[in-house]
């Protein structure tokens, strides 16, 4: 299971560099197309069997069905009445879709959630921590609001249970920025080790609109996480990935 030791302190800012008598104004250190950290996204779909063949034509990999979700999540996860399917995006990545569960899932489909996403929609992201007690404790030094911790698990179809904890370091904001997962190695490895392949995400790029975009850098910062934010008539989570099928982008299709 990839794991990443420690979210680095975001660096990017405007510096001076000294030249004999002369400072000469840096320019801001670009930042990374993909987050250093990322773990995975999650889109939504209103029907997972059309999620399936939607993100199917589009990338050219057939998802692979996880389960059913037993309990919330956190993060960008309805819980339970939900189910998902994945794909890999490169080694330690994945992309999950997220549906209402089947009539026949021995619990009440969470539809509501799901009634608006008429299209693949990416609704939440997340950057891996290999301890989310010590990344809990380092948010609230840096004087984030972290909402708790928030146990999940999921049955899969071959009986395996996975299991996380999930951190949520925002308030009043949304769910463009990322949560933090810390997936429990005792359950098993990451589940991008046997999920399909082919596809690379090779750009994710935070839509905010202006007015409060750089109250988002802000808190980003804070929490060390290097990510693009672009300003924008609405938020939204922009993905460009890599396929059999050639450049893709979500929200939007193939490119």
């Amino acid at each position: 299971m990839a794991r990443i030791a420690q979210l680095a302190l975001l660096t990017g800012t405007v510096g001076l560099l000294a030249c004999g008598h002369r400072r000469v104004a840096l320019s801001p250190t670009p930042e990374p197309a993909v987050p250093p950290g990322f773990d995975h996204v999650v889109v939504a779909i209103d029907s997972l069997e059309r999620g399936i063949a939607l993100l199917r034509e589009a990338t050219g990999v057939t998802p692979r069905l996880i389960g059913t979700n037993s309990g919330r999540g956190g993060g960008a996860d309805p819980g339970a009445g939900s189910r998902s399917a994945i794909i890999g995006l490169g080694p330690g990545r994945f992309l999950e879709l997220v549906a209402p569960a089947a009539p026949d899932s021995g619990g009440a489909p969470n539809s509501a959630s799901y009634a608006i996403y008429h299209t693949l929609t990416p609704i939440g992201w997340a950057m891996r921590t290999p301890d989310s007690d010590s990344l809990r404790a380092a948010l609230t030094a840096r004087a984030l609001r972290v909402q708790g911790l928030y146990d999940g698990e999921r049955r899969q179809p071959d009986g395996k249970t996975v299991r996380w904890r999930v951190i949520m370091p925002w308030f009043g904001i949304s769910t463009v920025p990322p949560f933090f997962v810390d997936w429990d190695r005792s359950a098993g490895a990451h589940p991008s080790a046997d999920a399909p392949s082919g596809c690379t995400l090779t750009a994710l790029t935070l839509a905010y609109p202006p007015s409060v975009a750089d109250t988002l850098r802000a808190q980003l910062a804070r929490a060390g996480v290097h990510a693009i934010v672009t300003p924008a008539s609405r938020q939204s989570i922009d993905l460009t990935l890599d396929c059999p099928t050639g450049r893709v982008t979500l929200p939007g299709g193939r490119g």
